[in-house]
Formats: structure tokens, sequence, C-alpha cells
């Protein structure tokens, strides 16, 4: 049987891109497979992941530049923290040299524009895929520390 899982059971992806009929398009591909929200700029990205003491996104997806700051700046203070959502930059910004450090780090995922929506969904998934073992690791190792402190 194939088809979308049910609504409470999609992972949830944070669509961070300025312009309307982009973000509306990478809603859609997203939405067959991810529960998605968007929104226009990396402030009110911010804002809402901080409504949360544990923000309920599996990966946030965001363009290099929108209205309200940098892509790759959201994407760093996403990492810093909340190191358990995925991040991936969408850029057209191929020779960008902080981007290029940053990758080469492996720091961020980046996918050059354009891409193609299979692309953009494969990618989506590795980096939600990953976002999900990092978080069952955190809870295994949690788990450990429980077991064999004193009571």
């Amino acid at each position: 049987m194939t088809g979308s899982p049910p609504e409470e059971m999609k992972p949830k992806v944070l669509v961070v891109e300025g312009d309307p009929v982009v973000r509306a398009s990478l809603i859609e591909i997203l939405g067959a497979r991810f529960d998605v929200v968007g929104v226009a700029g990396s402030l009110e990205a911010l804002a809402l992941l901080e409504k949360t003491e544990d923000p309920p996104f599996s990966a946030v997806v965001a363009d290099y530049r929108t209205p309200s700051g940098s892509g790759l700046d959201l994407m760093r203070a996403v990492g810093q923290r909340w190191p358990n959502i995925g991040t991936l930059l969408l850029t057209g910004h191929t020779s960008d040299p902080e981007i290029n450090a940053a990758r080469r780090e492996g720091t961020l995922m980046v996918l050059y524009k354009p891409v193609d929506a299979s692309e953009v969904l494969m990618w989506v998934d590795h980096v939600v895929t990953a976002s999900g073992m990092f978080k069952l690791l955190r809870s295994l190792r949690r788990n450990d520390v429980d077991k064999t402190s004193p009571h």
C-alpha cells in the first residue's frame, strides 16, 4: 500500500523562503510526506522555534537569503540551540565562500538551485531521517545515564 502517512505521524518540516511562490511550491512538494509549516524569513522562523521548549520540527529547510536575515545564520542558530533538528540550505550562490566553508566543515547540508521536486524531497527525507536517528541516540544515551546513576 502506498500513500502518505496520516498527518499525526508525519514529521514536521519548517520551510523558510521569502518568495511566496517558491515557498508555496516547497510546501506542496514536501506536503506529500511531511507536515509542513512555511514562513517568509529567518526571524519569523526563530520566533516559531522558540515558542516551545522542544521544537516539534524534524527539519528546517531555508533559502540562503530571506527578507529578515541570512538563512545561513538561521542554520547556525538552529544547530547550536536545537541540534536534534536537521537543516538544509537552498541557494543559488555556488561560489559563496561562507557557504562553502560551512559545507566543508560538515556543519551544513546545502542544495544548490535550481533543483527539481524529487531532489528536494529526497534530501529533506535524508535530513529528517538523520534527525530521527540523532533523537533516538540521545534518548538511548539518556536512558543509559538514568540506569547507571545512583538512586
